[in-house]
């Protein structure tokens, strides 16, 4: 029992509030499991993002093929249309 208490316990909250954690979701073994696993999640994030490679030109070139098809596109809002602005707060 003593082990358990000095070797697998430490640095557990306690029960009750292990068992709130749990029923939201947020359940971690020990703070310091926890926070490595928020580190290794970053870490792992961080090495994704850092493989994105936008080719913004190419991205360019590939907008300026796409047909524009005028009745697909939505209506520029602007600050003075009251027309839009009516419609978007229902009133007539």
């Amino acid at each position: 029992d003593r082990f358990v208490a000095d070797h697998v316990m430490t640095g557990l909250p306690p029960l009750g509030e292990r068992v709130q954690e749990i029923r939201q979701g947020r359940a971690a073994t020990k703070a310091s499991d926890n926070e490595k696993d928020i580190a290794r999640s970053q870490e792992e994030y961080n090495k994704g993002v850092s493989s994105w490679n936008f080719d913004v030109n190419a991205l360019k070139a590939q907008a300026a093929l796409e047909p524009e098809d005028e009745e697909n596109l939505l209506p520029t809002i602007t600050e003075s249309d009251e027309t839009v602005e009516n419609t978007l707060t229902g009133v007539n």
